[in-house]
């Protein structure tokens, strides 16, 4: 990669491209997956030249299998303006071209180039990279463009995926008569998405405000992943629009914290550096709020540890502790935001404000060593009625106490027997779920005792694997949310469709939804919609084994290939049923990818 060129100086060399009479080549853009070359052509580059007599076509070649698909993109781009020569020259043909297998016709029966006006066109072939066929043929498709046409293409590209392909390298030079290496500049980035919420005046003067965190873990997370900041901001938003009602929790100290924290975190989940591992360990720094501290104690490891570069990564020097959100850690890696455990950790964080579940808890777990006997009997005896009665609020906090009670019970400190202590820990923990709710599904991190009396320990267990099972029916009901979530998104907003696949990329979100209403909402939607609906499905399982990932969701996609086309008549509309053929045809082989039950 060469010397990076900025915005400004991209303009110029776009401005001379266009006003140069003859060229016979292409502009190629290179530039990092989520870098801005995306944004910058569609935001500075594509407005800017459609105030000149210039037509500007966008055309992505992801997942492009041969200059036909590459058609057939140009053609759905063209068709308003199309759209009146098509109908001519269906009714010219007659009733049985309605009847027709294959809409492919139209590319065929009117050739996309009968519409073009080349020397008055500027193209964008974006994700290059992402074609479904060699390079060669695409290089040689658009060089039909530049060197017979005379057209203006810019290309965007990141050649990072391409340097080991030889065919590349050996034909580029003959299509891109320049080459940009592009990274939009970080003040630009953060000033552009700020720009995206102006509408909501609180939030947009709050990130303003805060300007200094976004970019310093925009930076320290050494991505120049545009997309990942950019998809958080709009995440964090819902959680800060939750919270703008509760001026106390806002003020600056923990609206910094939080910002912070949410980031950071969105920055180790979706560029795949942290392990499940370090998940699990990031989320346990957040019960009860413990500090997020760089210390080798905790771990006692000789070396640094993943807390300790993360801290060290997103936090400054002068930054001796901050806390950690178990909300947001769930928020970003679910989806799903738990306002009632986010109320509580900033009301903690405050240390004005604390639960009475957290007080009792604290004392009889922490500060047992403090209380005299009356107080110590007085605490157990209401603890013990709060648990049969579902009174606690979290499953850790039920799992907490059972351990504590199983130790004092083999201390022969409490009289209670052990069958009457693992019956209403359950029973009580089942009226928290089924009447209350519970506002987490972590079994904390307190550990598993083991005894030499296997009474006890099988106790211990049978407890754990009934937590366990509840753990995981709450999980499910916020994954049941995320799925509404997803089916709502399909209706009415295509980006926060791909968003909530993209944050559950490999849970079986899909299949939580009826097949017949999937089947329902993508016949209703329109062709365009159906089109991206198509795109989202293909990229969602190109890239992963469907057997051992989201083997759940095959029933939705086989169901989808078998009944789909009984949906196809002319009434729908001759672009919206090639729509759908296409996208059945995406299906299926997506299905012809799964091995036969």
């Amino acid at each position: 990669m060469g010397e990076i060129v900025n915005q400004e100086h991209i303009i110029e060399i776009a401005d001379d491209y266009l006003a140069t009479p003859k060229t016979d080549y292409a502009i190629c853009i290179n530039g990092k997956w989520g870098c801005g070359k995306t944004y910058l052509w569609k935001n500075i580059l594509a407005p800017k030249f459609m105030h000149t007599s210039k037509k500007v076509l966008y055309i992505s070649l992801f997942g492009k299998k041969s200059s036909a698909d590459i058609d057939v993109s140009i053609t759905m781009s063209l068709l308003p303006e199309m759209s009146s020569k098509v109908k001519q020259l269906a009714s010219s043909m007659g009733q049985g071209l309605l009847n027709y297998r294959r809409l492919e016709w139209i590319k065929e029966v009117i050739p996309v180039r009968t519409f073009i006006n080349f020397k008055n066109t500027v193209f964008c072939f974006d994700d290059f990279e992402r074609a479904g066929m060699d390079e060669q043929s695409v290089l040689g498709y658009i060089n039909s463009f530049t060197e017979h046409e005379g057209a203006k293409v810019f290309i965007l590209i990141n050649e990072e995926k391409l340097k080991d392909r030889s065919s590349y390298r050996k034909y580029k030079e003959k299509v891109m008569g320049i080459s940009i290496d592009y990274q939009a500049a970080t003040n630009l980035v953060i000033e552009n998405i700020f720009c995206d919420f102006l509408g909501n005046e609180k939030y947009f003067k709050f990130l303003l405000d805060n300007v200094d965190i976004v970019h310093r873990v925009y930076v320290n997370s050494e991505t120049g992943n545009i997309r990942i900041l950019k998809n958080s901001l709009y995440l964090f938003q819902k959680a800060f629009d939750y919270l703008s009602a509760e001026e106390s929790l806002l003020a600056e100290e923990y609206g910094k914290s939080f910002l912070n924290f949410f980031l950071a975190v969105s920055f180790e989940i979706h560029t795949g550096t942290i392990t499940k591992e370090n998940l699990t360990s990031l989320a346990d720094l957040s019960e009860n709020l413990l500090q997020l501290r760089v210390t080798r104690l905790l771990t006692q490891e000789e070396g640094p540890n993943y807390i300790e570069n993360f801290f060290s990564k997103y936090y400054s020097a002068s930054d001796l502790s901050q806390p950690a959100f178990k909300s947001i850690f769930d928020y970003v890696s679910t989806g799903y935001l738990d306002t009632s455990l986010l109320l509580r950790e900033l009301h903690e964080l405050d240390n004005t404000y604390e639960p009475e579940e957290i007080k009792k808890l604290k004392k009889y777990l922490r500060e047992i060593w403090e209380l005299n006997d009356k107080e110590f009997l007085e605490l157990t005896v209401q603890l013990y009625e709060e648990v049969k009665n579902g009174k606690l609020e979290r499953l850790s906090s039920f799992w907490r106490l059972f351990v504590r009670f199983i130790t004092l019970k083999v201390d022969g400190i409490i009289n209670y027997s052990i069958e009457e202590i693992v019956s209403n820990f359950k029973s009580g923990a089942d009226i928290a779920f089924n009447c209350v709710g519970l506002i987490d599904w972590d079994l904390g991190y307190a550990e598993k005792p083991s005894y030499q009396d296997k009474t006890y320990n099988l106790a211990i267990d049978e407890v754990h694997i009934y937590y366990s099972k509840i753990s995981k029916m709450i999980n499910d009901k916020a994954k049941q949310g995320e799925a509404q979530s997803l089916i709502k998104a399909l209706q009415q907003n295509m980006d926060t469709f791909e968003k909530v696949l993209d944050r559950n990329a490999t849970d079986n979100i899909i299949n939580l939804i009826d097949n017949d209403e999937w089947l329902a909402k993508i016949v209703d939607l329109d062709p365009k919609n159906i089109a991206i609906t198509r795109s989202i499905f293909y990229s969602r399982y190109r890239s992963v084994n469907i057997f051992d990932f989201l083997n759940e969701e095959k029933e939705v996609l086989r169901y989808l290939r078998d009944n789909l086309l009984s949906y196809l008549n002319p009434d729908i509309g001759l672009v919206k049923m090639w729509a759908l053929k296409q996208f059945h045809r995406t299906i299926s082989a997506i299905c012809d990818r799964i091995p036969a039950p």
